[in-house]
């Protein structure tokens, strides 16, 4: 009997950044609450600079991403939302 593992497709990322009036506190709940939110990554998380600390990376289920995107660019505790750039390594 052979069992096969399913391979989870990694989530589409955006970068996002909460506005001004976000509470520290509050700061994942705002994100995370948008549908299709798979995580919420704070970029730059010992940052004192208040500017740095409210920037973020959020994991998107690929489905979901058109509209995820657009609700976090909605939502006014949001200042910006925008798709990760793809990067690529040369050697």
């Amino acid at each position: 009997m052979s069992t096969q593992q399913q391979e989870v497709a990694p989530g589409a990322r955006l970068n996002g950044k909460l506005a001004p009036e976000v509470k520290p506190q509050q700061s994942e709940e705002v994100l995370s609450s948008t549908p299709g939110v798979i995580s919420v990554t704070q970029t730059f998380p010992d940052e004192v600079d208040e500017e740095l600390s409210r920037m973020f990376v959020v994991e998107v289920d690929p489905s979901k991403l058109k509209g995820a995107l657009r609700k976090l660019q909605e939502n006014p505790a949001v200042e910006y939302a925008e798709p990760t750039a793809p990067r690529k390594l040369i050697w």
